[in-house]
């Protein structure tokens, strides 16, 4: 039980240092164009990366073993060791999936007509639609984190804040 709470620990302080990286680096790139050639391909970019989260976090979440601390033998047998290799394997594709997520969200152009901010919206209504984070969808703690911070990058990719 102790690893258990240990690895729900660990993983909190990995998504948090991500949020509050975001956050700050956001702060200071809100009136930054895309550093792309173009805000389409940022933006293809950050869908590309919102792609490749959602497989990480399906693998981790989903795949066998599901949860390690609980379902990799205790002994020290190479069964175990690739178990656990295994998870930390996912894992860590897992955080580094979301860093990337979250720094092509910064990248994305900043709306500046009327009609951009009318798609941003519809941007930021269809994130949360589709990760739904309030509800009561995930029963996991730690998926629920995963879903809320799906919806934080779109929100940033959307730049909805320079709108009003």
């Amino acid at each position: 039980m102790k690893r258990k709470a240990t690895h729900r620990v660990l993983r909190g302080v990995l998504i948090a240092t991500v949020l509050v990286a975001s956050l700050v680096t956001g702060a200071s790139h809100k009136s930054r164009v895309a550093g792309a050639t173009d805000c389409d391909t940022a933006f293809q970019n950050y869908l590309n990366a919102d792609s490749n989260y959602e497989i990480a976090r399906l693998s981790y979440f989903y795949d066998v073993p599901s949860n390690c601390t609980q379902t990799c033998p205790a002994s020290s047998g190479s069964s175990n060791q690739n178990c656990v290799q295994d998870c930390t394997s996912r894992y860590t594709t897992f955080g580094q999936a979301q860093i990337s997520m979250f720094s092509l969200a910064l990248d994305t152009c900043t709306p500046f007509s009327i009609d951009q901010c009318a798609q941003a919206r519809g941007m930021v209504d269809a994130c949360r639609a589709q990760w739904q984070y309030e509800s009561q969808t995930y029963t996991d703690p730690d998926e629920l984190s995963a879903a809320a911070s799906r919806y934080m990058a779109c929100w940033e990719a959307s730049k909805i804040d320079s709108c009003q």
